[in-house]
């Protein structure tokens, strides 16, 4: 038998019963139940029908089958982000001229 002492001992089993029967309630309540419908709730419709460059031919084609025609995205909405010339609000500092500092002994 290893030893160990109590306080160890209680936190052990505190720590691994406390999971285990939030697990087992949340499984009885049915929580588990439809995992693939929780991983889309977060999503709105439109996200589903954007337009999405990296995907492989397959994966557009069946989402659109599902979810209808894709549409392009707006601007910094899943990365149709477009680079655009902003303007700066202060002007760009020019770097001074420094002098350069000397190494002592040397002049």
């Amino acid at each position: 038998m290893l030893p160990t002492s109590l306080v160890v001992a209680i936190v052990t089993v505190a720590m691994t019963l406390i999971p285990a029967v939030l697990l087992l309630w949340g499984w009885r309540r049915g929580l588990f139940r439809d995992l693939e419908a929780q991983a889309r709730v977060i999503f709105e419709p439109r996200d589903w029908q954007l337009r999405r460059e990296w995907e492989a031919p397959e994966d557009q084609l069946a989402r659109e089958l599902t979810f209808g025609r894709p549409v392009e995205p707006e601007p910094g909405e899943w990365g149709g982000a477009t680079p655009r010339a902003t303007p700066r609000a202060t002007p760009r500092a020019t770097p001074r001229a420094t002098p350069r500092a000397t190494p002592r002994g040397v002049s």
